[in-house]
């Protein structure tokens, strides 16, 4: 009987370990956040129903790796070149990356012009969202420049009408509050794997120094 009631609560102990994390999961939904969705309770990171601290990295580039011709599946993008640099940043430790998801450039530019998108790049960016759920990273997109590097904000506004002098010069907030930035949110999250645990937050703008 002794020996019973040893194996039991060994079983016990090990079905607890096991299950613990699927009850957390399971009230994560019951919370509103599904499993594998980065989320907050106050001042803290949550993943799972555990406290989420990482080291992060800031790889704006991702979006230029390929040649930016050709076929988009093996000329376009680079995906080794990707995929190499996702398992580095994991082997070195790195569990959330910073990139940028925006340009208006005829190279490596997602919308060249109001409205004309350029297909091969989005589908770059959705290799980039891939290879970093299969390397074990998370995401976090940045959406347009406050700077006029790759066209930035001040492209945005003048496709609607509005000029302004941009970079450093502060009159570039009417992007914020017009429903501009929700087009650039709507645009990104379309191809950004809708649905994807991946992507962990969206940065509004490139270091807007307000």
């Amino acid at each position: 009987m002794k020996h019973l009631r040893t194996y039991l609560q060994c079983v016990s102990i090990a079905w607890l370990t096991l299950a613990l994390p699927t009850l957390k999961a399971n009230a994560n939904i019951q919370n509103g956040v599904p499993p594998g969705f980065v989320y907050t309770e106050g001042a803290t990171f949550m993943l799972d129903g555990r406290e989420f601290y990482f080291s992060g990295a800031n790889v704006y580039d991702f979006f230029t790796y390929g040649s930016g011709a050709g076929d988009p599946e093996t000329e376009f993008m680079d995906k080794g070149r990707i995929d190499t640099h996702m398992r580095r940043l994991y082997r070195n430790g790195v569990r959330v990356v910073r990139l940028w998801g925006f340009s208006h450039e005829e190279w490596h530019g997602f919308e060249i012009e109001k409205g004309v998108y350029n297909e091969p790049q989005f589908m770059l960016f959705d290799y980039v969202v891939k290879s970093a759920e299969a390397n074990g990273l998370k995401l976090i997109v940045t959406l347009e420049n406050y700077w006029n590097d790759y066209g930035g904000i001040k492209d945005r506004l003048k496709w609607e009408g509005i000029e302004v002098a941009g970079a450093g010069t502060h009159d570039q907030g009417q992007f914020l509050p017009t429903g501009r930035l929700s087009k650039a949110i709507k645009t990104m999250s379309n191809i950004s794997s809708p649905g994807s645990t991946t992507t962990t937050a969206w940065s509004t703008g490139m270091i807007p120094p307000y």
